[in-house]
């Protein structure tokens, strides 16, 4: 099987080959950035289904699954900015600020690593930016319970100021946002960002920037709360933490979110092995702990602070069963992924297709959403 892949991976394509393979049949996938209007054949059931939000089939969500969240009213429940003019909903800083503000960010004292290269460049954290409406409609959202223990062992005030790290879409800014938070988000991709200030647009007290952590001139000690979900191992460890402490008022606390999947011995994931293989030789779906090991790092990093005391743990295992169409969906929201090229992804979400197929048509995953909460001394 790994041979045919790699038979077919190193073959030069002609203008048709694409057609002729699993994946010719998936065009849309390819290049869909989500709510467009294309149709696409989901191969596991034989029926069309659109690519649009609110169209396409969805799979069934256990109770008490993340995701519950996003039952909250979207439409008119979507973000904007301390009362601004609602056409600009998304504050947006000048290329020749952001140049200003990383400057300024260097040369700070209370940031000794920030002259250091990051782990990965910001970039990387950007790739998400073309596909902000498929990435709301297929990641995972985030319980209350979640939220309810975030608040709780901050001992968040109800008049709490809250600075979010790269929040995407508004997957976790908005369930802060309805308890009355005061919240700036942070994040670099301009499309993720207004999706996130259409979510939030009823709550006059949250901002949305378009800037990347690294670039934003830190407000010393103005918050009561930093909080990142699925977002801050994009960030350099070490240099993360000390600016978090930096903006965080004395007695503050770092809440960092991951969804994990734990998936690893299931009969599905054993038979993507040849396929990850080929297509990813140097990260290879086989080494899918690298996401865990950044957790461990960053627990690590907080613990040997001197800025933060030691960081509590809690881990939440769920599971949930995808259609053929959502997982193909999922999977191409994926930064690695995405940054295949044209013919190798084809090839590759044709070969993914083709296992699904062979495994009923559904695939099933096991996650771990992972909180580690820290107290600023």
């Amino acid at each position: 099987m790994e041979a045919e892949y790699r038979r077919q991976r190193n073959a030069s394509p002609g203008p048709h080959d694409l057609l002729r393979t699993p994946a010719g049949r998936l065009p849309a996938l390819l290049d869909q950035a989500g709510g467009d209007a294309r149709r696409f054949h989901d191969r596991s059931s034989g029926v069309s289904a659109r690519g649009r939000r609110g169209h396409a089939r969805r799979p069934r969500q256990r109770p008490g699954e993340p995701g519950d969240l996003q039952e909250l009213p979207q439409g008119e429940r979507l973000a904007a900015s301390r009362g601004r003019d609602r056409r600009h909903p998304v504050r947006q800083v000048p290329r020749h600020r952001r140049g200003q503000a990383r400057q300024a960010r260097l040369d700070s004292r209370a940031n000794p690593v920030g002259k250091e290269k990051l782990a990965r460049p910001e970039r990387i954290g950007t790739s998400f930016n073309d596909v902000a409406s498929l990435y709301d409609e297929v990641r995972p959202g985030y319980p209350t319970e979640i939220i309810d223990t975030i608040v709780t062992l901050a001992e968040l005030p109800s008049s709490g100021r809250i600075l979010e790290i790269g929040c995407g879409t508004g997957q976790i800014t908005l369930p802060f946002a309805v308890r009355g938070y005061t919240i700036l988000a942070l994040e670099p991709g301009d499309a993720m960002a207004a999706l996130a200030a259409r979510k939030c647009r009823p709550y006059p007290n949250v901002e949305i920037v378009t800037l990347g952590f690294e670039a934003w001139p830190t407000e010393p000690e103005a918050f009561d709360l930093v909080v990142s979900a699925q977002a801050f191992h994009w960030i350099q460890p070490e240099y993360g933490i000390a600016k978090s402490a930096e903006a965080l008022k004395p007695g503050g606390s770092l809440a960092l979110v991951w969804h994990l999947d734990v998936s690893h011995d299931t009969s599905f994931w054993k038979a993507t092995q040849p396929i990850y293989d080929v297509f990813f030789p140097r990260t290879s779906a086989a080494d899918t702990g690298w996401l865990l090991g950044a957790v461990g790092r960053y627990s690590e990093a907080l613990r040997v602070s001197e800025v933060f005391a030691d960081p509590g743990e809690m881990r939440r295992a769920w599971e949930k069963t995808y259609s053929g169409e959502d997982y193909l969906k999922l999977l191409n929201t994926f930064s690695d992924h995405r940054a295949l090229s044209v013919t190798d992804r084809a090839r590759f979400f044709g070969a993914i297709a083709e296992t699904i197929d062979r495994a009923g048509g559904s695939v099933h995953r096991s996650y771990e959403t992972v909180l580690l909460l820290a107290r600023r001394r």
